[in-house]
Formats: structure tokens, sequence, C-alpha cells
């Protein structure tokens, strides 16, 4: 199964799409398939259709539940449990109950007859989804119904699918700044970095455009992997185990802290991820995983090793915090944070700073004030603070990286490092794509956006301070990307200053009948 999803990997890392919800991921005939519906506008209204009510019946069961008879109250369980999701909303309320013999029943059978929710949740959601994908006109008026829906995701699926049918634009709402910035102060003190990202857009992926993509850049072709089908379902399968696990999760933003002291035994990185879950689901499926629990303040945090503790702090925010473990772990300080109720940032004066003075309403934005840790690790050690931010305009995206120091002659040293560390990163690239052509892995396609990227960055080399400037063609998807094609280009110098006058490796091309081989662990 590795092996068939890895061109699927490639493919979504390099494409000009992304989605930012789980069923994203699923391929909407294949999916189908899975469940033996038909495709067509018929099978996905009745998938919509409203079940019926509960009734007085199921009133009086739940009633039953209370009796004096032992007799009397398991016939009504029996019955209630027969009845299905149907009983649901009338058992939740009776979960309630100040009967304790009516809620602990009630209880039991919402844990039952919940077990399929998330099922019926996402058939729902993609019965919507693929009503705009045929371009079902017939359906409009209960696309128009659902719009005033109150389960999770369906009336945003529901603008999404009329938007389509009426070959109208549409995207998915964003987090507001307010929002991004009520996540940034949940970052707890003693942080030097702090980034975020917004997912902008998102939508269902167009897997055979990524399949087409993917096929002349991995040099084994399908053959070996999978057929095209294969590829699909196996992505749909794993997707779906989660999906009607804990059901659709989408993905907003991100917002990402580092410790300023990093080492082997200290330090952390808090991560909050904005969105839109279903938290209960979560930790439910965590704790099917063997996940422990751990009280600190209001707070439940949930862990499987002492190396890494998770939140689902609520249904828009989930938070986790890594490190070597929890003795270097603030929770104390990270509950409050995100528990607060009038947040504040409680990051050091130097980074609030440095934060005011970088745009953070762009999608993508990042500071480091350069502690003498970072500059132990990273071996730059000319730099006191970096920032940067990426903001997209049409189809390209423009990225600016500004670095300060307080020593203008070895700022301006490291400035030319980083040049002839870009200059050989392009000769690298070109080089990858000339083996591409004699037979190792057609890497043209695959390489051309990063080597178009570094052909158009640009230096301003000030006093004390050097602003580094690139272009990156793509959607907002690409966004994912940026960080990774700047900090490639600026951190080169890194193994430049290292390796001084080191060769590079030698890229052996096998002859074009002999396609180079992927080992991947199963």
């Amino acid at each position: 199964m590795m092996m068939g999803m890895l061109p699927l990997i490639f493919a979504l890392m390099f494409s000009q799409q992304m989605g930012n919800d789980l069923i994203d991921y699923l391929h909407t005939d294949t999916y189908w398939k899975i469940k033996g519906v038909t495709v067509e506008a018929r099978s996905m209204l009745k998938e919509l259709a409203a079940p019926a009510p509960a009734g007085r019946a199921t009133t009086k069961l739940i009633k039953d539940l209370g009796s004096s008879s032992f007799q009397k109250r398991e016939a009504a369980t029996a019955q209630l449990r027969a009845m299905g999701k149907a009983a649901l909303p009338q058992l939740k309320n009776a979960a309630a109950s100040d009967d304790v013999e009516v809620s602990v029943r009630a209880r039991k059978l919402v844990v039952e007859l919940s077990r399929g929710e998330k099922d019926t949740d996402i058939r729902r959601l993609m019965a919507i989804r693929t009503l705009g994908e045929l371009s079902a006109k017939s359906s409009l008026p209960v696309l128009k119904r659902l719009l005033a829906s109150k389960r999770p995701f369906e009336s945003d699926y529901a603008q999404a699918a009329i938007a389509a049918i009426q070959n109208k634009p549409y995207q998915r709402p964003e987090p507001s700044d307010k929002e991004m910035g009520s996540d940034l102060a949940c970052l707890p003190d003693g942080c030097a970095l702090a980034a975020q990202l917004k997912a902008l857009g998102g939508r269902a992926l167009d897997f055979d455009a990524l399949i087409k993509s993917i096929s002349p850049m991995i040099g084994m072709g399908f053959g070996r992997g999978g057929s095209q089908p294969d590829i699909k379902l196996e992505a749909t399968k794993a997707v779906l185990t989660v999906a009607e696990m804990i059901g659709n999760v989408r993905i907003s933003g991100v917002t990402v802290g580092l410790a300023n002291d990093i080492g082997d035994n200290n330090g952390f990185v808090s991560v909050i991820v904005n969105g839109t879950y279903d938290p209960v689901a979560v930790r439910a499926a965590l704790a099917g995983f063997g996940a422990q629990t751990k009280r600190v303040g209001p707070v439940s945090f949930l862990f499987l090793d002492d190396e890494f503790m998770f939140a689902p702090v609520s249904t828009h925010r989930f938070a986790c915090i890594m490190g070597p473990g929890e003795q270097a772990f603030p929770l104390k300080d990270y509950a409050a944070a995100l528990t607060a109720r009038s947040p504040k940032l409680r990051l050091n004066d130097k980074l609030k700073v440095l934060i005011n003075k970088t745009d953070t309403s762009c999608p993508l934005w990042g500071t480091v004030v350069m502690t003498d840790a970072y500059k132990k690790i990273t071996g730059l050690t000319a730099l006191d603070t970096v920032s940067l931010t990426a903001r997209q305009a049409k189809d390209v995206i423009a990225i600016k990286l500004v670095a300060s120091g307080d020593d203008a002659q070895e700022l301006r040293k490291l400035a030319d490092t980083t040049k002839e560390g870009i200059k050989t990163a392009l000769v690298e690239v070109r080089k990858a794509m000339n083996a591409g052509a004699q037979g190792m892995m057609p890497m043209k396609e695959m390489m051309a956006p990063a080597l178009a990227f570094l052909e158009s960055i640009k230096f301003d080399d000030q006093d004390k301070v050097v602003a580094i400037t690139g272009k990156l063609k793509g959607s907002s998807s690409s966004f994912l990307a940026a960080p990774a094609f700047l900090f490639f280009g600026v951190f080169s110098m890194r193994s430049a200053v290292r390796a001084h006058a080191m060769p590079m490796p030698h890229l052996e091309v096998p002859p074009p009948d002999k396609p180079a081989e992927v080992i991947m662990d199963e």
C-alpha cells in the first residue's frame, strides 16, 4: 500500500491543488463504488432524505427505561436499539435525565447507535459534493434547504454545490485575522519563533489530473505501484478509515511556536490548528489507540508517549506540543493560554516587537529571534532576527525574507555566501533536470517551479539588513511549498559555510532501460 500511495504523495507536493478538508482526498466514483451506490442525482438525493421522526412511541419507550420492572426496562432498551439512529435525538436528551436509570441506559444507547453516525455524516457530505460535480439542477431545491442545516459542514458544502451547478466561483471560509491572532496568543511563553499559515480555498482533489501529472515525474511508472484505479482505491480506503472514525476535518490555519532554548533534553514545538472537527470523536479515537490523559488545570492533554501531547480544546481548535519529554513542556502556561477568556500574547518582548513589524495579515508569515541555541544549531551566528512573509497576487506568490544583524560586515559576508549557495542550487537543479532527460527520472515537470523560483530571487543589501525576495508561481496551495523553497535557498549557505570547497556529490544516472529504484519500508 505504501508503494501505491507514494506517487500520489509526490503529486500532492508539486500539484497546484490542495484540499484542506479530510474528505477532499476521497475520490468520488471510488467512494460510491465502495458503498455500492450508483453515481447519479437520484441516488444522491436519496442519501439526503430526512429520516422518519421518532414519534410518540420513542417518548414512551424512553420513559419505560426508568420503569420499576426490569423486564420492561430491558424490553424498552431493545426496542430503542432496534429503532436505530431515528431515536438518537431523544436519547441524547434523555442522557441528561435526573432519573439515573434512564440516564445510564440512554447514554449507553447513544454510544451504541452513534458508532455509525460518522459514516452517515460523510455519506451526506459526499452526496452534496457529488450533486455539484454532476451539475444536477434538479437538486437545487434540496441544496437550498440545506443552507440552513446545523449539521457540521453541510451548509458550506451546499453553498459550494449550488455554486458549481450555477457555474459560479466559491471559496471556503477562511479564518479572520482576529481568529488567527487568538491562536497566536495560545503559544506559551518561552518561544523565539512564531509562524502562521492560512489554508486559503481548498477543494476536492482531481485525482485523474494528479495521476496524469505524476506519471511523467516518477520513472517507475504505475505498473509497479498499481494501476490508476488501484491508487484511487488505496487513497480512498485510507482516508475513509479515518473519516468514518472521527468525521470530516477541516484545517483552516496553523500556528507554530518554537522554544527559545532547544537541545537534546530541553525545548518544545507548539502547534495550534484552527479548523472544524469533532473533538469528542477525536478523543475517543485516540483513546482507542491507547492514549492516556493528563489533566492540567482546565485542559485534558492526551499522550501516547511523553514526547508528544495533544489537546482537542474545542470544535475549532486543536493543540499539540512535542519535544524531548514532558519535563520540557510548560504545560501550566500552555493550558492557561489555551483557555484564556481574554487572550494576549505571552511571547518575549523581542519577538513581540518583531511580530508587530511583520505583516501578519499575509496568508503565510514567520518571525525568528535568533537565540544562542538557534545560532549554534544553524551556524548562522551573524543573524539576530529573521522574518518571512508570503502573499498571493493572481497565480504568483511573492515571498520576502528580511534578516538583520548588528555586525554589518558579517551580515554582508553571510549574504554573499547565500548568493553563492543559491547559484550552486541552480546548478544542481539544472543537473537534476538534465539527468531526468537522460532517463533516470523525468524531473523537468517536478523541478520547474523550484528552478523558476531560484531564478527569481533578488537581494537588497543594506547596512544591517538584508532583504531577499522571490516569486513562486502557483495557487494558494503552493504556500505550503513557499517556505521550503525559500529556506532551501537561504540555508544553502549553511552547507557552503561548513563544507567550504567540498565538492557536491556526483549524481549517477542509470541507462534509460534501467529506471531508478525507490525502496520504501512496508
